[in-house]
């Protein structure tokens, strides 16, 4: 009786193996078909991303240009408004005192960092430079000055300078 049941449990181990064999076959030829459909549609996709990554980083592209170029252009009209009211104030509406003490402050406290652009100071006359600060406006400038902004401190390290 013994031997019978370990016959009877090989021959439905062979059975069960056999069944089994014959039912993974079909699947086993289909592995690789999927395999490669898999492939080629990821190599589809990496593709469309990588296209549609290069159409969005040209576009952000001419936008930043467009932005750039359109405060360059304000700002060479903010300065060169500002250009014509100083050249208006030269007509006589500030006396030679005021002009005077005005060129001794610049020389002795703003020219040491705006003259040369120590510390990204913007050069005096250099509208690229003064285009990022400029657009603000005159009154913002003038804070600014008075305040102090990024590396520069407040009335240009000069704290004897009044608001005037």
């Amino acid at each position: 009786m013994r031997y019978l049941s370990i016959l009877i449990a090989a021959t439905l181990t062979l059975l069960f193996t056999s069944a089994c064999q014959e039912e993974s076959q079909p699947v086993a030829k289909e592995v690789p078909k999927v395999i490669t459909q898999q492939h080629e549609e990821a190599a589809t996709a990496a593709e469309t991303a990588e296209k549609n990554t290069e159409k969005l980083m040209e576009r952000i592209k001419e936008e930043e240009h467009k932005s750039i170029e359109h405060a360059k252009t304000q700002a060479h009209k903010i300065m060169d408004a500002s250009d014509e009211k100083m050249a208006a104030m030269h007509d006589g509406s500030f006396s030679e005192k005021a002009l005077a003490t005005g060129k001794r402050v610049y020389e002795q406290t703003c020219a040491a960092c705006h003259a040369t652009g120590v510390a990204g100071a913007p050069k005096i006359g250099d509208k690229d430079a003064w285009s990022g600060h400029i657009h603000h406006g005159l009154d913002h400038m003038v804070e600014s000055a008075i305040n102090g902004k990024g590396a520069m401190p407040a009335r240009g390290g000069n704290a004897s300078l009044s608001d005037d």
